[in-house]
């Protein structure tokens, strides 16, 4: 709670030098995203902190144009925790959310605040928005303080239409560029309203299943399969990581981070 008092009144100090344009935030938030599995180099200098197979040409520019924080690591390495700390800005152990499901009652986030109320409590005027995945039994999106959502969602949606049987099309795999279009069309009602706002966009990929474009699966056929997938003096063809990229498993998931 009292890193978020400051995170607030860090807020409020801000919009009073500038009160006339608050900024917009935008949060991508990946699931099971690997920390060196893009292209971009999260240690400079260090070849081994980033894909040579693997190619995010847009995760590229943004580093290039801000900053790679490298020391910087999930609060947990599970998906619905992770979720739920970054939401309140407290450790997992201390919200008593360490596993895929809350355990606990819903009593001990009474009167926890969340990013978005963080921001609507520095400035009124917020929209929010939450776009994809949730998955966090604690608390709904708009008990958390967003004025827009599609969820609450767990994996499923990203795999599945909303009938829960039938598989999303193949021009939409995981739900990547539909969710890319909300999250666009919130951003630009905001700006033509002259409204500030905080946009949460909740990738259903990397989870599995994964799923990408025929095209770019096509792409990744027939690129070098960089050092990570060489196999090596003495390793069997059924030896990891060699199988899975064999298999067709690593191409698609490369191809799915490229989408």
């Amino acid at each position: 709670m009292q890193g978020f008092k400051v995170l607030a009144l860090a807020l409020v100090i801000s919009f009073s030098l500038d009160a006339k344009k608050p900024p917009n935030f935008v949060l991508v938030y990946m699931d099971d995203l690997g920390w060196a599995e893009t292209s971009v180099e999260m240690i400079k200098g260090r070849a081994d902190t980033r894909s040579d197979f693997n190619q995010t040409p847009n995760l590229e520019r943004l580093a290039s144009q801000g900053m790679v924080l490298s020391a910087c690591s999930s609060p947990s390495a599970l998906c619905a925790p992770s979720r739920n700390s970054l939401l309140h800005g407290m450790t997992p152990s201390r919200l008593r959310y360490t596993v895929l499901s809350a355990v606990e009652t819903k009593k001990q986030y009474l009167g926890q605040i969340t990013i978005p109320q963080a921001l609507k409590k520095a400035n009124p005027d917020y929209q929010t928005a939450h776009f994809g995945k949730w998955h966090n039994e604690s608390i709904k999106p708009i008990e958390a303080g967003y004025d827009v959502t599609d969820g609450p969602n767990g994996n499923g949606p990203g795999d599945f239409e909303d009938d829960g049987n039938t598989h999303l099309s193949d021009d939409d795999p995981k739900r990547i560029f539909s969710l890319t279009e909300k999250s666009i069309a919130f951003m630009e009602e905001q700006v033509a309203a002259e409204k500030p706002f905080y946009l949460q966009l909740s990738h259903y990929a990397n989870h599995i299943w994964h799923d990408s474009l025929k095209e770019t699966r096509e792409k990744y056929k027939k690129l070098p399969k960089g050092k990570k997938y060489e196999k090596k003096d003495g390793m069997s063809d059924e030896e990891i990581p060699i199988v899975m990229f064999n298999h067709g498993w690593i191409i698609n998931y490369a191809a799915m981070l490229d989408d």
